[in-house]
């Protein structure tokens, strides 16, 4: 069984490889980053199909409109059907991206496994559109041409790898045929570290931390927590946002809060990611979706207790008020009292952190992974 991959950028498609190269099972990949991010992975088997938007964005930092983006989203589409190699017996492609190879494995009588990590697109674009009038901010739609691009994709889909319980249950909110789901948790590159190093490398002063990573602020609930922030008041205590402030700070709702709050500071870039996440007592994560999230599982895995929402995937992996708190979104009055029973409380930080830990350790690993892509793939050559 050959399994090439179709990604427009990286993704969590390095863990797919890997796994599917365990297997046995890999073919090709296609794919618009370079080849050093797939590690591991025969350079020989990748082809790289650059994408303008991309190479503005991580290159010159400069976000490209749009309407670009969807384009550049089509272009690589087009062209990647030309590099999958024919003796390709399943596709497995990144939504967005693979609609036209998609078609093509499809007229051959071959398979295709599309990988979307984001809940069902009709329901992130109201709840987006939602959150903008809450922000008396403008919201630009998906143009039909996108939106169609993905409804097709699921309905070309043998199966459709979704991350979580809430990006599973956004499907079925619209009937789409839960046979078609396959739930494989993302478990990203972290790199587990030991329990000894981790208390090793902990902070040791005794300001109160928390911290929050997120670059799409409509998305990612910044507004929620600065909410919150301001209603406490919390002396010796600092809040640390990992986000490009200038991209932040265009949404003037977020920027008053900002300039009229203490205690914030702005990081960048760490060589090593677990500076960031040792540094902290708390990680808060009020995200309005999510279809995983990532980063809370980072915390949990730095011994760090997370406060997030329902609306993030990765929240089914807290046991709600044992290892952190799980919330309804946009409630900063509840963000306010968690932060504030820990500020409190530290040594509930220590009894949730450790927990967090346990739990992130027993689940989270490369084994599952390879595990759940040999299941699915049985599945379908069954």
């Amino acid at each position: 069984m050959k399994v090439s991959l179709v990604v427009g950028g990286l993704f969590d498609a390095p863990i797919f490889a890997e796994s599917l190269q365990k297997l046995n099972y890999l073919n090709c990949i296609v794919t618009s980053m370079p080849k050093f991010l797939f590690r591991n992975i025969d350079p020989k088997l990748i082809t790289i199909i650059p994408m303008t938007t991309q190479v503005l964005e991580h290159g010159l930092k400069i976000r490209a409109p749009r309407k670009w983006i969807e384009k550049d989203m089509k272009l690589f589409g087009t062209l990647a059907r030309h590099f999958v190699k024919k003796d390709t017996d399943i596709l497995c492609g990144w939504g967005g991206y693979s609609l036209e190879t998609a078609r093509k494995i499809k007229k051959e009588g071959k398979l295709f496994i599309l990988d979307n990590p984001c809940p069902y697109i009709q329901f992130q674009e109201n709840l987006m559109e939602e959150e903008a009038n809450n922000l008396d901010k403008k919201f630009v739609k998906c143009s039909k041409n996108y939106f169609d691009r993905f409804i097709k994709e699921y309905e070309l889909a043998d199966k459709i790898i979704v991350p979580s319980e809430y990006t599973y249950n956004s499907f079925i909110k619209y009937n789409f045929p839960k046979e078609k789901l396959f739930k494989i948790p993302l478990i990203g590159r972290m790199k587990l570290l030991d329990s000894k190093e981790i208390d090793a490398r902990k902070k040791k002063d005794k300001i109160f931390r928390v911290g929050f990573i997120g670059g799409n602020p409509l998305r990612k609930g910044l507004i929620y927590l600065l909410k919150a922030w301001d209603m406490l008041n919390l002396k010796n205590a600092e809040l640390v946002i990992k986000s490009p402030e200038k991209e932040i700070r265009k949404s003037p709702v977020i920027d008053k809060y900002l300039n009229k709050l203490k205690n914030i500071r702005f990081v960048g870039y760490y060589n090593d990611l677990s500076d960031f996440y040792l540094d902290l007592d708390l990680f808060c994560f009020p995200s309005i979706d999510d279809g995983f999230g990532m980063v809370v599982i980072e915390a949990m895995s730095h011994k760090i207790p997370v406060i997030t929402t329902k609306n993030v995937g990765s929240s089914e992996y807290i046991k709600n008020g044992k290892s952190g708190f799980v919330l309804p979104i946009r409630e900063p009055e509840a963000i306010a009292k968690k932060i504030e029973k820990f500020y409190l409380n530290r040594e509930l930080i220590k009894k949730m952190g450790d927990l967090s830990y346990v739990d992130v350790k027993k689940t989270f690993n490369s084994e599952l992974h390879k595990k759940k892509m040999f299941e699915l793939i049985e599945k379908l050559k069954n």
